[in-house]
């Protein structure tokens, strides 16, 4: 009995990742027009016969294009019938195969960057799960609403001259290192006498509140708070909003309120400066080696953070602060701006036109000097100097707006 208790004991364990030590996995290469599995005894696959397979092939985000643009030529007719895309999973399905892009992914490493930006973050910060604890149902439920997506937005519509365009440098890195963020378990708060009270001591987290009626940005400035319905920021919104402390402080500031705020939760944090800098800091050196990888990589971060769950776990305080405080960042920049200067905002930089103000800290941003530039729609934006489209359209739709910009500019 002693013996086969003391084997149970020592029975072996397999290590985490032993079960994926053998997996295969199959990358497709455009260039040879085959699918190749990683194990170096099978065949590659000819992507003509791909529609035949059950498999989950990988590719990167510069081939992923070419699946849909080279279809008529790249595809036999059967695989086009058959051809169906998922452009917000970035999947494809032909037939009983299923082509998923790995952005920043290769063939020797078939991994997106989120899941090598959240692999190393545990590997450089430990602590971070143990400082970072999911929060109850309630919060997940209700902050998994306002998650705002990044903001593609033409102000102004046209061809115009001399334009700048202003690049917040490491928006959401520098965030990340520069303020404190939310950490432990939270303080849930739901007497609005006792909110209203916590929030004069300058207690910080994410506040719930509701206005029956319209509340309007002052002194006609450019919006910034997106709206619940939609996500797009409007010049008036009503309803619901759940804004992390730092942003509702603004909004309170820079919005009228026609109505009485009627507070409903308020889900007070510890904050701490520092959480990820050891991740940074690597990021940082790796840019150094590979140019844009340390970039990529940071910004990963914060894009898996938001993601909904990892086994039942989710990061979504950490994340939907960067998030409002990347609302604050972009704000303060085009405030310094006159409204009808500012042509398009995208994301963390904006275009505008005319001179610089002489109060802009220049160390903060990527600066270029635009002669030629157009707008058209609510977010395609095309800089004549470089030939380049910005744009969600397709390939067809992408050609067909070059040519759009290029008549107008006749």
């Amino acid at each position: 009995m002693l013996g086969f208790g003391r084997s149970r004991r020592n029975k072996w364990k397999p290590k985490k990742d032993h079960y994926n030590m053998n997996r295969i996995t199959y990358w497709l290469d455009w260039k040879t027009k085959a699918v190749q599995p990683s194990s170096p005894g099978l065949n590659p696959i000819p992507w003509a016969e791909i529609e035949k397979y059950p498999l989950t092939v990988y590719c990167d985000q510069n081939t992923w294009p070419y699946i849909e643009i080279e279809k008529q030529t790249s595809l036999t007719p059967e695989q086009a019938k058959l051809l169906i895309a998922d452009e917000e999973k970035r999947i494809y399905k032909i037939g009983l195969a299923t082509i998923k892009e790995i952005r920043g992914g290769t063939k020797e490493n078939p991994e997106g960057l989120g899941s090598q930006a959240l692999k190393l973050l545990h590997q450089l910060v430990p602590e971070f799960v143990e400082n970072h604890p999911r929060t109850d149902q309630e919060f997940f439920a209700r902050s998994n609403y306002w998650k705002f997506a990044p903001r593609f937005e033409n102000l102004q519509q046209g061809i115009f001259q001399n334009v700048w365009k202003i690049d917040i440098k490491s928006c959401y890195a520098n965030i990340m290192r520069d303020y404190p963020l939310p950490c432990s378990k939270p303080e849930h708060v739901t007497d609005p006498e006792v909110i209203e009270q916590k929030l004069k001591e300058g207690k910080e987290g994410f506040i719930s509140f509701y206005c029956k009626r319209d509340m309007i940005i002052k002194n006609n400035q450019i919006p910034f708070i997106p709206d619940f319905q939609d996500g797009k920021v409007k010049e008036k919104i009503r309803g619901g909003l759940l804004l992390h402390t730092r942003l509702f402080a603004n909004f309170k500031r820079q919005y009228i309120k026609k109505g009485k705020l009627h507070y409903k939760n308020f889900w007070i944090f510890s904050h701490q400066k520092g959480c990820v800098d050891k991740f940074l800091n690597h990021c940082q050196e790796l840019e150094k080696k590979v140019p844009k990888k340390g970039k990529m990589l940071a910004n990963a971060l914060y894009g898996v953070l938001g993601k909904n769950n990892f086994n039942g776990y989710h990061y979504h305080p950490f994340m939907l602060a960067v998030n409002h405080l990347a609302i604050l960042k972009i704000y303060y920049l085009y405030r310094q701006f006159k409204p009808e200067k500012v042509l398009a905002i995208r994301s963390d930089c904006i275009y505008v036109q005319g001179k610089l103000p002489e109060k802009l800290n220049k160390e903060l941003y990527h600066l270029e000097k635009i002669k030629l530039f157009g707008t058209q729609g609510e977010s395609n934006i095309f800089n004549f100097d470089r030939g380049e489209l910005k744009s969600f359209a397709n390939d067809h739709q992408r050609k067909e707006l070059i040519e759009w910009f290029k008549e107008k500019n006749k």
